[in-house]
């Protein structure tokens, strides 16, 4: 009998399905399991707000399996993804797997081109409306070959995870403290530099719940923010200690009339100031 021990990196690493906008790999991301296999994490999504994201997907076309007791490498040749399960409620669903600049549908083998490290690219596109902590479920099969593709044979994904399991995506949405723990969120991170100080437009703006800024600095530090209306009174002014990297600040709308405001980020001598509006 077979089963799985080194297999789980590929575990989270399909979502595909019906139409969805072209996307490609990023080719920095690099997996850090055992097998070389792995999915770049979906940036978390703001309830009720569009969301139009991609992941990265590596496959490699060698990995360590178990076979009566014994550890061997076996091919991975092929990949099939039959449908994915438990997405958060949502309106306008879509994901779509992109594959050598080509999409991929449901049920469809896709053929890995053997003696290089594999990447697809995966666009998911939605409006979640309901707050959502947990996993997305990719049910599908790979073809394995002990001797090569031309021995291979469909094995499913539920028999090649530790928990016998579908594969599993993590994902988020929420608003405010429900995105606190997130590695990246939709439309903040991609427009913030990693590099240097620097401080995102509030997502989303304009608001009337609540909204997030976020921030990079390049060494730890006091981050003092203030908000003024448009003729420069301090509405509110708070600080707190973040470490070196990405931080995030929460603001709610209940703490502020209908308007225009301008924030101000400062931290290790800098200061960036930006507009944000309360509906």
């Amino acid at each position: 009998m077979m089963k799985k021990v080194l297999f789980t990196a590929i575990a989270g690493m399909m979502a595909y399905g019906a139409m969805g906008q072209a996307c490609v790999p990023d080719v920095n991301y690099q997996p850090t399991s055992e097998t070389g296999a792995g999915i770049k994490d979906l940036p978390c999504a703001v309830t009720n707000e569009p969301y139009n994201e991609s992941t990265t997907i590596v496959i490699p076309t060698e990995v360590p399996y178990e076979l009566g007791g014994n550890t061997i490498d076996v091919t991975v040749c092929e990949v099939r993804i039959d449908s994915i399960t438990n997405f958060p409620q949502s309106s306008n669903l879509n994901y779509t797997v992109y594959y050598n600049n080509n999409s991929v549908g449901l049920g469809t083998w896709i053929v890995l081109t053997q003696g290089q490290v594999n990447r697809a690219c995966v666009n998911v596109g939605a409006t979640f409306t309901s707050s959502y902590n947990d996993s997305l479920l990719a049910h599908g099969q790979v073809k394995i070959g002990l001797t090569g593709c031309g021995s291979a044979f469909p094995v499913s994904f539920t028999a090649l995870t530790p928990d016998g399991q579908p594969l599993k995506i993590g994902f988020t949405v929420g608003t405010g403290a429900e995105l606190a723990n997130c590695a990246s969120i939709a439309s903040i991170e991609e427009t913030i530099s990693n590099n240097s100080f620097d401080v995102a437009q509030n997502y989303p703006n304009p608001f009337s719940d609540n909204s997030q800024i976020a921030i990079n600095l390049t060494e730890a530090g006091k981050v003092n923010f203030r908000v003024t209306n448009l003729v420069g009174k301090v509405v509110s002014e708070s600080s707190f200690n973040a470490n070196a990297g990405l931080s995030y600040i929460n603001v709610n709308a209940a703490d502020y009339a209908a308007g225009v405001y301008m924030y101000s980020v400062t931290a290790n001598g800098k200061t960036i100031t930006k507009r944000m509006i309360v509906k």
